[in-house]
Formats: structure tokens, C-alpha cells, sequence
């Protein structure tokens, strides 16, 4: 039992070898993005950014149309793959590939026509900034699709290809942004959305056959809307931060809060890097094995993992921010401790690749008990905090509430899923 047991550790370190490859190649992309993102508001100012950043918040509240469909898919490719049943799996890849075209069709059309509607004179970015979502939404919707559509060490191969090829062009991009301030700076999403996409057609791993199979549609809306739910709350907890400052203080700020709102991605970076790879591989072996300890196991273990990886990110990253903020973004001097705490932030934030084990076990009664604390927690604590302290710094008290915030989430996590029987 002992070698047995010996056996198994060794296994499993294989598989966190086997996916560490792929990963690096996801977080040097990202981290590119991160630090190309963050050089391109030396050439836009606060109030620019602020627009921009009320775009992404009506991008991620338009999530909501999805029903869950994807998430579903996400988790029934690989499990039917690990099952064997190569024919159905198929058969949710198209079906999910239709529904993913369709979403871009609506997008493309309707956001457009939401400027007859609401077209605010105050803010004259705004129609610019609209008919840019209107191209980068639907291309982010796409590539999001495909990125699930990677599944074996060979896929995997071809989709270090695509990032490989998107780090060597986020930085030249910059010039956009440098020749023709926040223009460029919007010129520059639609360019590289064009491009991820185009490479990821060059370099797709599954047949392009997009059809609607009803019952597989069903099945995948049906299965999706658990999911559906979850993603939606999350969601709109990641928008409270956002809401927050407008309901506190103004879009000025809410653009001031954009470098912080980047280093909070970092949390975000290494778990969504480690979960594109270990999220098909858990549903595989799970659909092989039916070991719901294995899954947790080693759900834990990517959470752990994730939280050691930033570390020393932080580390570095404290002491050199500063410096580098004066010289190269002197219109956010303000942001440069909020985003040193948010680094702090970014540690725990880590932690929430755990999550994965809900969806792979289909555990949506402990899922929603944890989507509860949640939503009661992101909310609450915030608003108290800011209230009670509303003449110190809202974006340095927003993220200490945030802090405290996601520790007592990470204590809700481990107790939840430890309850799994």
C-alpha cells in the first residue's frame, strides 16, 4: 500500500510537470499583455480609461447570455472523452461551436444599436468606445470558445503556437497607443483580437462542423444552467469593485483604479493559466475513474500551487513597482499603493482554482452554499469598510476590504469542499 501510495504522488508530480509547459507559455503571454496593458496609460489619461473600464464591466454582465453553455461544454467534451464516447463529444463540439457564432452575430448587431438608446453627451468617448466592444466582445467570445476546444498534450502543443505568436505582437502594439493616444488605445483591442483570432483558427485542434444537435443543445443548456448561475454571480462580484467606486466617487478614479484592477489580474493569471490545462484533465480522469478524492486532491493541490507561483511575483514586484509607476506613468502616481496591496490580494485570490472542484463533481448544492458566502461577503465588506473610513483613500480601503474578504472565502472554500462525500 505504501508503494502503492508512493506511486500515486509520483503520478500526480508527472501531471503537474506534464501541464507545467503549456502553462508557462499562457502566463508569459499574459504577463506581456499585463506589463504592454499597463505601459499603454502613459499616453492616455485617468478619465480615458475610466470609459474603457466601464466598457469591460458591460462586457462582463453581458456573460450572462452564454446560460451556462459553455461551462457545460467545458465539462462534458473532456468527460465524454474520457469515457470513449468520441461521437458525442463531437457532437457538443459542434453544437457548442453553433451557439458561439450565434452570440458573435448578436453582439456585433446589437451593441451597435444600443447607441439609440443611451449615447451620453456628457461623455464623448463613449460612442467610440461601444462601437469598439462591438468588435473586441465577440472575438473574446469566439477565442474563449476555443480555448476549450484544446485537449491533449498535441492540442496543447498547437496552443502554446497561438501564444507564442500573440507575446511576439503585444508589444509592438503599444505604438498604437503611443501615435494616437486612447484611438490607438482601442485600435489596439480590435488588433489584437483579429489577430489571437486568426491564429486560432490557423492552429485549431478539432474539425470546424457547427450545427445545432437539439438534444445535445438541450442537454448542454440543461447541465449549463448550474453553471450558468455560478458564472453569472461571479460575475457580478467581479464587478462590485467597479460599482463601488462610481457609487462612492467617479469615473476619474474608476480610471485611476485600471493599474490596480491589472495587478488584481495577476491572481487571476496564474490559476486561469494552470485551469485551462488542469480543468480537461480532471474531467478526463474523472469520467475515467469516478475518484472523486483524486479530484480534490488535487484540486488543493493546483490551489496551493498557484498561491507558491506568486509569491515571489509579489515580492519582486512590490519593490519595483514604484519606481517604474513615477518614471513611466506619472498621471497614476495615486494607484501605486493600492496596487501594492492588491499584489497582497493577488496571493489569495489564487486560492479560487479550488473552485474547479464543484463543477467537475457537479457538487452544485456546495457550490452554491460557497456562491452564497460569496456574493454576501465581496458586497458587504467593501461597502461597510469604505462607509465607516469615507475620508481615507476609497481605493486603498477597497482593497484591504478585499483582502479580508478573500481570506474568510478561502476558509468557506476549504470547509465546503473538505464536507464533499
Amino acid at each position: 500500500m505504501e508503494n502503492l501510495t508512493i506511486w500515486n504522488k509520483i503520478g500526480q508530480w508527472k501531471f503537474f510537470q506534464l501541464i507545467s509547459p503549456y502553462s508557462a507559455f499562457q502566463i508569459i503571454y499574459q504577463l506581456a499583455y499585463l506589463f504592454s496593458s499597463l505601459l499603454c496609460l502613459r499616453w492616455i489619461l485617468p478619465e480615458e480609461v475610466g470609459v474603457w473600464q466601464t466598457m469591460l464591466l458591460v462586457e462582463s454582465y453581458m456573460m450572462f447570455s452564454r446560460f451556462g453553455v459553455f461551462n457545460a461544454f467545458n465539462r462534458e467534451f473532456p468527460y465524454f472523452l474520457g469515457k470513449g464516447d468520441n461521437q458525442r463529444a463531437l457532437q457538443f463540439l459542434s453544437t457548442a461551436e453553433f451557439f458561439a457564432i450565434c452570440l458573435c452575430i448578436i453582439y456585433v448587431v446589437c451593441l451597435p444599436l444600443s447607441l439609440l438608446f443611451y449615447n451620453p453627451a456628457e461623455t464623448p468617448l463613449w460612442s467610440i468606445s461601444v462601437l469598439a466592444l462591438a468588435l473586441v466582445a465577440p472575438m473574446n467570445i469566439y477565442r474563449n470558445f476555443m480555448d476549450l476546444t484544446y485537449r491533449t498534450s498535441k492540442d496543447f502543443a498547437l496552443l502554446a503556437k497561438v501564444q507564442v505568436r500573440m507575446t511576439l505582437l503585444v508589444i509592438p502594439t503599444v505604438l498604437l497607443v503611443y501615435l494616437l493616444g486612447y484611438q490607438g488605445y482601442l485600435l489596439r483591442f480590435i488588433f489584437l483580437g483579429v489577430a489571437a483570432l486568426s491564429l486560432y483558427i490557423y492552429y485549431r485542434a478539432q474539425p470546424f462542423k457547427p450545427r445545432l444537435i437539439k438534444p445535445e443543445f438541450k442537454y448542454l443548456f440543461k447541465e449549463g444552467l448550474p453553471l450558468f448561475y455560478s458564472n453569472y454571480l461571479q460575475n457580478i462580484v467581479k464587478g462590485f469593485p467597479k460599482i463601488i467606486i462610481l457609487f462612492f466617487s467617479s469615473m476619474t478614479v474608476l480610471g485611476l483604479f485600471s493599474p490596480v484592477q491589472a495587478v488584481l489580474s495577476l491572481g487571476v493569471l496564474i490559476p486561469s493559466s494552470i485551469s485551462l490545462y488542469l480543468l480537461p484533465k480532471l474531467n478526463f480522469d474523472y469520467g475515467k475513474n469516478d475518484s472523486k478524492k483524486e479530484i480534490i486532491s488535487n484540486g488543493f493541490k493546483a490551489a496551493g500551487i498557484s498561491m507558491l507561483i506568486m509569491l515571489p511575483i509579489v515580492l519582486i514586484l512590490w519593490f519595483l513597482m514604484p519606481p517604474v509607476i513615477k518614471a513611466f506613468l506619472p498621471n497614476f502616481v495615486e494607484s501605486i499603493f493600492p496596487m501594492q496591496l492588491a499584489l497582497i490580494l493577488s496571493v489569495f485570490t489564487a486560492f479560487k482554482i479550488s473552485f474547479n472542484v464543484f463543477t467537475v463533481l457537479k457538487e452544485w448544492s456546495k457550490m452554491y452554499i460557497y456562491l452564497g458566502f460569496l456574493l454576501l461577503v465581496q458586497a458587504l465588506i467593501p461597502f461597510t469598510i469604505i462607509k465607516l473610513y469615507p475620508d481615507q483613500n476609497i481605493l486603498v480601503m477597497l482593497i484591504i476590504s478585499l483582502i479580508i474578504a478573500e481570506i474568510i472565502m478561502i476558509l468557506v472554500s476549504i470547509t465546503t469542499i473538505k464536507n464533499i462525500k
